[in-house]
């Protein structure tokens, strides 16, 4: 009975921190759809075969992901902070270095 009980808890638990992370997830992220055809992008440029996406704008934050050589990312913020520039990537939003970004806009 105790376990089946608190499995039950554990398992409310866990639903209710997963939904709560995905909604603020929600919020953070527009995709392209978001701009109605007038939309910012750069391309990663200016390395071998990858740049990180940061969570945050310095180089010793934790990395979100690798973004290809060549890869199409949509602006999230046009002012760069720190030597970063604010993108969406996959679902992600994060920082890459300016100097790995050149500017290509679709307005």
């Amino acid at each position: 009975m105790f376990k089946k009980f608190f499995s039950a808890v554990l398992l409310a638990a866990v639903l209710i921190f997963s939904a709560n992370n995905f909604a603020n997830a929600a919020n953070d992220y527009r995709d392209e759809r978001d701009f109605r055809g007038k939309a910012d992008f750069y391309i990663v440029v200016n390395c071998n075969e990858w740049v990180s996406l940061r969570y945050a704008p310095n180089v010793n934050s934790e990395r979100l992901t690798k973004i290809p050589l060549g890869t199409k990312v949509l602006a999230a913020d046009m002012n760069p902070r720190n030597g970063f520039i604010a993108v969406h990537y996959n679902g992600f939003k994060g920082y890459v270095l300016e100097e790995y970004l050149k500017f290509y806009s679709m307005s």
